[in-house]
């Protein structure tokens, strides 16, 4: 779950992370169902290890083998492998999963702006992550009025827009998106509608939960940017903050299970508007280089 409060970093000097690698079976060609398996399974122990404050930061990746779950605790690491071994020793006897093992992980600390920039981008994919769940559970029980791409644009558009100072700052760091995730050769660009958080809220009814989810969003938004332009004033910052975003969007894209050209699609068509926009005030706005991006689905 997402938590207001900051972390002292004095308090977890002897925090370890654990990376857990899951490999998950197909039923009827769909991995969701042994991924929903695999979070209830690890949902007591996170929850456990959160109350007993030795669990920090709990997210996943989809990378190979399918799944990628990052725990950074102070429980002792042979402890805590011993610990979700025995879960996931279970899950493959229920035939959800098909192999795990643990590795190490490596933060991509210069990517996302240096040390110090890292533990508040680790800080929002926890909560991301949190917020992944409930949006999965309100799926599984048709509770869902958003369109995930309506939501995810959205989201990513509040981010940007609490971290940068004005209009030119924001599209340039949905150029760096798109140069990160290249608008796939030939698509047909959707048409998009590009709110606030707020306003989005207001345009539908929503269950309690789905409210309570753009609120969360809202919250881990406001967290992460203000952290990142307070390092950005100080001059710690090792990657331009426009780039550290587009970084983190491109994350939080896969985590949510769009792949490139998906989510290529949806970012071209948001510039399209930005640009319109922009033409009207300044003129054209230069457009940046492509680059690859690839997700893995369940």
């Amino acid at each position: 779950m997402i938590h207001d409060r900051q972390f002292s970093s004095q308090n977890w000097e002897n925090g370890d992370w654990v990376q857990l690698n899951v490999g998950l079976v197909r039923h009827q060609d769909e991995a969701l169902p042994s991924a929903r398996a695999l979070f209830a399974r690890l949902e007591p122990l996170v929850a456990d290890w959160r109350s007993n404050d030795l669990l920090r930061w709990f997210f996943f990746m989809r990378k190979p083998p399918d799944v990628r779950v990052r725990f950074f605790t102070r429980v002792d690491r042979q402890q805590a492998i011993a610990q979700i071994s025995e879960l996931m020793y279970t899950l493959e006897r229920e035939n959800f999963i098909n192999q795990f093992f643990f590795s190490d992980y490596q933060p991509e600390s210069d990517r996302f702006g240096g040390l110090e920039a890292m533990k508040y981008v680790h800080q929002h994919f926890d909560a991301d992550t949190s917020i992944w769940l409930i949006l999965d559970h309100l799926d599984r029980h048709k509770l869902s009025a958003i369109p995930k791409d309506l939501l995810l644009p959205t989201v990513l558009h509040d981010l940007f827009s609490r971290a940068l100072s004005d209009r030119v700052s924001i599209l340039a760091a949905w150029h760096s998106l798109r140069a990160l995730i290249p608008t796939p050769p030939e698509a047909t660009i959707p048409t998009v509608e590009l709110l606030s958080l707020k306003t989005l809220s207001e345009s539908r009814t929503l269950a309690r939960q789905e409210a309570d989810v753009l609120q969360k969003y809202a919250t881990a938004n406001d967290m992460l940017a203000k952290e990142l332009v307070n390092l950005q004033h100080l001059g710690q910052l090792t990657q331009d903050l426009a780039d550290i975003l587009a970084a983190v969007a491109m994350f939080n894209f896969h985590r949510h299970g769009f792949d490139w050209h998906r989510s290529g699609k949806l970012i071209e068509a948001i510039i399209r508007i930005l640009e319109q926009k922009d033409e009207i005030r300044t003129g054209p706005f230069k457009v940046c280089d492509f680059a690859a991006f690839s997700g893995l689905e369940f």
